[in-house]
């Protein structure tokens, strides 16, 4: 029996060892990050479990699951980023098991390992692994959708109509996660493939369409369901109306070029993204391969370009819209190695040699740190830096920044190169390459990101941080952040009042507002009755005075 699932057992293993610890490194990342951390502690304060809330009111661009998970982690562990950042570490570990047993339904046990492990490699895959963003439990709901769907061509027909209703449950699942993409792409996957993948030559039988929308209406209708019992007509309006706009507009400070995601998954599914493009070739998943092989690569073919290109088309640009696209990249990398024959890595002299051109200067950009926080007198005075809030923030903070990070980039340069172009065994190499990245990026996490985040956002959460569970008021003015909520843990008895109101007086209770540096003087010359406290890390504190003279 411990001989059946080894593969399991040392995969949770890898997982856990990787994922779970450190998740507390750093403060939690405005916005996504503390935005859906403060959602989840609403919950627990409010013992409001149906409707999603932000400064304890309803809050319309997500749904609640994700925030269940979280709320949960919370009542066991705490309100902390641990707790956060906890469901997204089981995320990843189970992540892990579907892909090992999906790739060895379809392939082998050698072909499993080599998928999960794919995964596991990726770093941004990694480091959502490690975060408190929602998309990891998305993707993994709407894999398996896909999965089911999946098979309901390849199992004889008395599985179908279970096959049917999984692959509806986990889109369903998906939806309650992050709203109707989670049907979007499973359906834009199953349209593409009836026209394009040969696998597929019909559609599903009535009886299926029924069973697959009754499951989407019963199962991911619920919390709408439960909104208009609740009489939250509102909040359902208000969410649909946000993902009209999501898809037609482009978010403030989130536009980008329509090759923007293309870029993204290059460089950031690194270490394999490229053996990923040799995984693509029609030669590498069609020929060789049996007529269940041949199908599963078209499938997660049409899924990587579903994504890809859907998030190209919309308008609104952030790095983790694409990430569905790890799922079938890390299919087409598994898949590179284990069609390649054990002399033939050698003749990939282009696709090595980028792959270390990457980690170059992925290693460089970590290592030139120390060097950067050095000579920020020089920096400064050069005006390289354009905005004004990154300036300050640079000028007045320090993170601390040691030759030790120089170090170890250089020996994961060195060991890198020496796996690239010295390791000429195929298994060897892929596990080298993945185990030596992977111990790097948990390096990274650990020790460069709390010091990064030290110029991004410190200032500030050590000032939310000061007034915990107090009665204040304390707003972010010109900018949006969620920080000073989580951190300040606001009070649930707390009245809500409108920033006009606040600026009136109409408040008994302390209030304090925090601009960016950029905005400080014309807030100062707006709003006589603040009086600036200090300044920074490239934000402004103010405290309203209502009864003295400025």
């Amino acid at each position: 029996m411990i001989s059946r699932y080894k593969y399991s057992l040392w995969l949770i293993l890898l997982g856990s060892v990787f994922f779970i610890p450190f998740l507390g490194a750093s403060h939690l990342f405005d916005w996504d990050e503390v935005n859906f951390a403060e959602c989840a502690r609403e919950m627990l304060v409010t013992n409001d479990y149906t409707t999603v809330q932000i400064d304890f009111e309803p809050f319309w661009e997500k749904p609640p699951l994700f925030m269940w998970l979280q709320a949960l982690s919370m009542k066991i562990f705490g309100i902390t980023e641990f707790a956060a950042r906890l469901p997204n570490a089981i995320a990843g570990v189970l992540i892990m098991l579907v892909l090992f047993n999906v790739g060895k339904k379809f392939f082998d046990e050698k072909f499993g390992l080599y998928f999960s492990l794919s995964y596991f490699g990726g770093w941004l895959a990694f480091m959502y692994s490690k975060s408190g963003i929602i998309d990891p439990w998305f993707n993994l709901f709407m894999f398996l959708s896909i999965y089911f769907m999946i098979l309901v061509y390849s199992e004889e027909y008395k599985k179908r109509i279970k096959n049917v209703f999984l692959s509806a449950f986990f889109a369903s699942l998906a939806t309650l996660t992050k709203g109707p993409v989670g049907i979007l792409i499973p359906m834009l996957t199953y349209f593409f493939a009836l026209f394009f993948h040969e696998g597929v030559r019909r559609i599903i039988s009535i009886k299926e369409i029924i069973v697959f929308v009754v499951t989407l209406l019963v199962v991911g209708g619920s919390w709408f369901f439960i909104l208009i019992v609740e009489g939250k007509y509102e909040v359902i309006v208000d969410f649909i109306l946000y993902q009209i706009r999501l898809f037609s507009t482009q978010d403030a400070g989130h536009g980008g070029p329509f090759y923007y995601h293309f870029v993204v998954l290059l460089l950031g599914f690194f270490p394999l993204s490229f053996f990923a493009i040799y995984g693509m070739k029609k030669s590498i998943r069609k020929n060789g391969l049996s007529e269940k092989q041949q199908k599963f690569s078209g499938w997660m073919f049409i899924l990587f370009w579903v994504v890809v290109i859907l998030f190209s088309i919309v308008k609104t640009k952030i790095i983790h819209y694409s990430s569905m696209a790890y799922y079938p990249i890390a299919f087409f990398s598994a898949l590179a190695f284990y069609r390649m024959k054990d002399n033939e890595l050698k003749s990939l002299k282009l696709i090595r040699g980028l792959t270390f051109l990457v980690a170059f200067l992925w290693s460089l950009a970590i290592a030139l740190l120390p060097f950067v926080e050095k000579h920020k007198n020089y920096i400064l005075q050069s005006n390289i830096i354009g905005d004004v809030f990154a300036k300050e923030s640079f000028a007045t903070m320090y993170a601390g920044f040691d030759y030790s990070i120089t170090f170890l980039s250089f020996v994961f340069v060195l060991l890198f190169g020496w796996i690239i172009f010295w390791v000429k065994d195929k298994r060897s190499f892929f596990l080298k390459i993945i185990l030596v990245s992977a111990i790097f990026l948990e390096v990274v996490i650990v020790y460069v990101v709390p010091k990064v985040e030290v110029y991004s956002q410190r200032s500030a959460i050590d000032f939310y941080k000061q007034f915990k569970k107090q009665n204040v008021y304390i707003y972010p003015l010109g900018f949006k952040s969620y920080s000073h909520l989580f951190y300040a843990q606001k009070p649930y008895g707390l009245k809500k009042i409108p920033i006009k109101s606040l600026l009136r007086c109409e408040s008994e209770y302390p209030v304090y507002f925090v601009a960016k540096i950029n905005k400080a003087e014309e807030i100062e010359n707006k709003f006589t009755n603040l009086r600036k406290m200090y300044s920074k890390g490239g934000f402004v504190f103010f405290e309203l005075q209502c009864n003295s003279e400025k």
